[in-house]
């Protein structure tokens, strides 16, 4: 009997074990940086803005060009900079050196309203119109993309 009731229990726990959710692996290295998607999730525009407020609280510029901002914009930007990441992490981290600049940044990341559309997302505050963060899906995840204005009013063409 005991021998039984030991067999049922081994048999649930392992059917309950391979029924739970496998955890994403992280994607690879990139610029030495590891990324860590359980502590910055991007399995949504909202969780990639959490993320990178994380990362801008723990001050991780790195973390945040190297796994949540567009890759493309990133290695495009790198390669003006001849190949030198750290150097486009120093002209970040200065240009959010900038008070203004940088709680405007960090209002986007917490305040702001998020309207996903497929595979991207506009990020608006109320009180800066002209102004917005763009996100773009690509695989699974989210990333920051380089967009951040919105098109003046006067240079949209009606539709024909």
């Amino acid at each position: 009997m005991r021998f039984a009731t030991a067999l049922a229990a081994s048999l649930i726990m392992s059917i309950a074990v391979s029924a739970q959710e496998k955890k994403p692996e992280n994607p690879p290295p990139r610029y030495n940086i590891k990324a860590d998607i359980e502590t910055y999730p991007q399995g949504s525009a909202k969780q990639t803005l959490s993320s990178i407020a994380e990362a801008l609280r723990r001050t991780r510029v790195d973390y945040i060009l190297a796994h949540l901002t567009d890759p493309i914009y990133v290695d495009g930007t790198v390669k003006k900079f001849n190949g030198d990441f750290e150097a486009l992490v120093r002209q970040v981290d200065e240009h959010l050196s900038d008070p203004k600049g940088r709680r405007e940044f960090e209002r986007f990341l917490k305040d702001g309203k998020v309207e996903e559309s497929g595979t991207t997302a506009k990020v608006t505050l109320a009180d800066v119109p002209k102004r917005q963060m763009t996100l773009r899906k690509s695989g699974e995840r989210w990333f920051l993309d380089n967009e951040n204005e919105a098109p003046p009013k006067s240079d949209v063409a009606p539709p024909k």
